[in-house]
């Protein structure tokens, strides 16, 4: 009835890595965030030059793009998880939340600026959780909704 898939080794271990990069990785919401947050940065660092800002924006793209598009999915698996509804967003937004601050501080520790890491971590403890209210309640209820058909 299916016909399987026949492959060479070389495209089977590419397969598997598609297969858990699709599974462990929102590209869409990632860019997303990225994009937004590469824009403040840009004017944000505008007044340091073009040239800077231009590479600050780039570095804070890739960092949310990497770390957004793997928290965001993490973020639906757990709020999707489990049966009840308020256990499952709970884990599904404190952890993801969790990971989000501490990443954004120990970034922001490293970094030899003149901003502060606690000041420049408290964008990111306010606005992280709320987005993973959104997305965690928005595919839950997605979820809900295809079951109940």
């Amino acid at each position: 009835m299916f016909e399987k898939y026949k492959s060479s080794p070389a495209n089977h271990s590419r397969s598997i890595f598609y297969r858990y990069f699709i599974d462990n990785f929102d590209a869409k919401m990632g860019a997303m965030g990225g994009l937004l947050l590469a824009i403040c940065v840009y004017y944000a660092k505008y007044s340091d030059g073009n040239k800077l800002a231009l590479i600050a924006s780039g570095e804070q793209f890739m960092f949310n793009f990497l770390l957004g598009g793997a928290l965001m999915k993490m973020c639906e698996k757990l709020s999707t998880r489990y049966v009840n509804k308020i256990e499952s967003l709970m884990v599904g937004i404190l952890i993801p939340s969790t990971i989000n601050i501490s990443c954004t501080y120990l970034m922001h520790s490293m970094d030899s600026g003149e901003v502060d890491p606690i000041y420049s971590t408290i964008p990111s403890a306010i606005f992280a959780p709320m987005g993973y209210i959104w997305w965690g309640n928005r595919k839950r209820n997605q979820i809900v909704a295809i079951m109940n058909k």
